[in-house]
């Protein structure tokens, strides 16, 4: 058997709140074709290691009870019970789990997705038998990885067990029960998840230490504690989407997200544009630079219509001009330097077509100041 991280899980538990990372995936065991085989209706148990290779199949039932399964082919599995082991699907890889009573990972339970694993039922990452030692750890592992469970709900109910997510993951929802550990769920670099309602009942569950990442939410969020204490944690909230956060306010708490970055109207994390605020990331005003974020209450500039659809004008704060304009993307690269054009009683009418539907950051550098403020593009 692959030996998962437990000294690696365990200081993560006793000191959660101190990490600079997501926990980190075994490593891909690799694929020879000549391994010992899976079975439909097998129990592979502690201490064995079974490979899925070869075409696509559908196995009738498989029950994993200490052992690991390493899938490097198309494998589908009506009937699966996860007591505790390891699963891989490697890089190319699928695994998909038929419909039924939700999956259970019921401690010492480890998923290292490297491909594409697909749930047609909820899973919860079960506090039956959770405990410091014997862990619930799902890991969509690399950028790549993708985790789709479109109908059903992921669940944390315990302080023993984490999803981290590297790649990108949809599913109906995430629940974060009252008993979830801060950082439960926990993302990396430039990573999405995807969901219709979010659930959140336990402090600072979200977490995104290593840059930024999108978490969208199409429908509703039910809110009972504070989201997130990373301004790296970006939320896309659809069009039609709502917060409620009437039984944190209960508690005397007004910030249900925390210290996230919150796209309302928004589309898709594709769409949205997130960046850090730095003084270098412009050169046209030197030491002078002052960067203002358009939500404090400096005076900023005027952009109109927002939403665009083929262009918008800025009207300057007084004594200011314009010196470049451009837009910024999800990461903070720039999707377009616009030229100002005529300039009109302090106004300047800019072209921006071409450019895809969605949110983005403009960046308007001064001589004495760069803003940057959100805008939508229809």
């Amino acid at each position: 058997m692959v030996k998962p991280l437990f000294v690696f899980v365990l200081t993560l538990v006793v000191s959660s709140a101190l990490r600079a990372q997501c926990i980190l995936p075994s490593p891909d065991p690799g694929c020879n074709g000549t391994e010992p085989l899976a079975a439909s209706g097998q129990t592979i148990s502690t201490a064995s290691t079974r490979w899925y290779y070869g075409s696509p199949q559908t196995f009738t039932s498989l029950t994993l009870d200490g052992g690991t399964l390493i899938v490097c082919g198309d494998l589908t599995i009506n009937s699966f019970t996860f007591n505790s082991g390891v699963i891989f699907v490697r890089p190319g890889a699928s695994l998909t789990v038929t419909s039924g009573p939700a999956l259970l990972m019921q401690g010492n339970c480890y998923v290292y997705n490297y491909g594409r694993m697909v749930l047609q039922r909820g899973l919860v990452l079960d506090n039956a038998h959770a405990s410091v030692t014997t862990p619930n750890v799902f890991i969509n592992a690399g950028v790549s990885s993708t985790l789709e469970m479109l109908f059903d709900w992921l669940v944390i109910n315990n302080p023993y067990s984490w999803f981290v997510n590297e790649g990108k993951a949809s599913m109906h929802g995430i629940v974060t029960d009252p008993l979830s550990a801060a950082g439960s769920v926990c993302l990396g670099n430039k990573s999405q998840v995807y969901m219709g309602v979010l659930i959140n009942n336990a402090a600072k569950t979200y977490t995104a230490p290593s840059g930024p990442a999108c978490v969208a939410v199409s429908d509703h969020a039910y809110i009972c504690e504070g989201v997130t204490a990373d301004a790296t944690v970006n939320i896309c909230m659809g069009v039609t989407g709502g917060t409620d956060s009437s039984c944190l306010v209960s508690r005397g708490k007004t910030r249900p997200w925390g210290n996230a970055v919150l796209f309302n109207s928004c589309t898709t994390c594709g769409a949205i544009a997130v960046l850090p605020i730095h003084p270098a990331d412009t050169s046209a005003a030197g030491s002078r630079v002052n960067v203002v974020d358009g939500r404090g209450t400096a005076t900023v500039p005027e952009i109109y219509p927002n939403p665009f659809t083929s262009g918008f004008s800025i009207r300057m704060p007084a004594g200011e001009r314009a010196l470049d304009v451009s837009l910024m993307d999800i990461w903070g690269g720039v999707v377009r330097h616009l030229r100002p054009g005529g300039n009109t009683d302090g106004v300047t009418a800019l072209e921006a077509q071409g450019i895809a539907a969605g949110c983005y950051v403009l960046r308007i550098v001064t001589k004495k100041k760069v803003y940057l403020q959100r805008v939508l593009k229809r």
